[in-house]
């Protein structure tokens, strides 16, 4: 019984780092500080200006004159400021909507900007391009988000219940086994296994930063859109740097523990040398015949 509660061990610490290790990093405070250190806000303007010397010339909809407008017009009004109070404003909402039973995602809203952008063409039509965007909320679709919220539901709830399953398992093992040092010897090896092959993941995630990083930034150096590239970069090597360094820490505050256990039971004595020491010192010394004296008898 005892081996089967390590083997379950062994499955549900690993998920029980995870979901702690995940829950840290899913917070809106920690991803607008790594969105705003990673230059993304610049990138955006930058992308946008690029992307309207992109924009072709089909039936007249924007000449050069309105074209040369349109870009001073996100120098001026789309700042890396507006950009980011607009996605730090879609974070804090989508955090609301990843706690609640809503049917409607929340998306990132850029109509204040059509009355302005109508301004530059004079009443004319706005370029199907331009209109889109500034009409239509960016959002995922209805069923991704549904799907991505079950999901952050199931881990954020996930934490303090894998706590509790792992610490009832060691607790079980320790009263299944007999004797303290067996007891000590199977907690420690039972926490030592997962923790060695957690050190081993939380080392490979660092790794696993730069594949991601790397397929990332290959695609956007073949795009329209390659100021994103290094804020890309910076967006995701601290993300996944961050993610390894807490499962580091907690994989190497319990490999300590382990060691310090098995290290403990080393020093506790098997019941039987204590029981034999207990006879020896109650032991009566043995008196030589020579020195038995009977009643009545004068001692030589």
């Amino acid at each position: 019984m005892a081996f089967l509660m390590a083997f379950i061990f062994l499955f549900t610490f690993p998920l029980a780092v995870i979901s702690f290790s995940l829950e840290h990093i899913l917070t809106p405070t920690y991803l607008k500080s790594s969105l705003y250190k990673s230059g993304v806000y610049k990138a955006a303007t930058s992308a946008l200006i690029s992307v309207v010397d992109e924009i072709k010339n089909e039936e007249n909809q924007i000449s050069i004159e309105d074209q040369q407008e349109l870009k001073n017009f996100i120098k001026n009004e789309v700042t890396p400021t507006y950009v980011r109070n607009k996605v730090e404003l879609f974070l804090d909402q989508t955090f609301l909507y990843l706690g609640s039973k809503s049917e409607n995602p929340p998306g990132v809203m850029f109509s204040d900007l059509k009355p302005k952008a109508k301004e530059i063409f004079g009443g004319e039509p706005v370029p199907k391009e331009i209109d889109d965007l500034l009409s239509k909320p960016l959002a995922l679709p209805q069923n991704e988000a549904k799907k991505f919220r079950n999901v952050y539901q199931i881990f954020q709830k996930a934490t303090i219940p894998f706590i509790i399953i792992n610490l009832s398992l060691l607790l079980v093992i320790f009263l299944l086994v007999k004797g303290l040092k067996s007891k000590l010897r199977w907690v420690s090896a039972t926490l030592l296994i997962p923790t060695i092959f957690g050190l081993v993941s939380a080392a490979a995630t660092y790794g696993f930063g730069e594949v991601i990083t790397s397929l990332a930034t290959s695609r956007l150096a073949d795009s329209e859109i390659t100021q994103f590239t290094e804020p890309i970069r910076n967006l995701i090597k601290p993300i996944t740097a961050d993610l390894a360094s807490t499962m580091l820490i907690i994989y190497g505050s319990v490999f300590v523990i382990s060691i310090a256990l098995f290290i403990i039971s080393l020093l506790i004595r098997p019941p039987k040398e204590q029981k034999q020491e207990v006879v020896t010192q109650n032991k009566t010394p043995e008196v030589p015949m020579s020195e038995i004296t009977y009643p009545g008898q004068t001692p030589v």
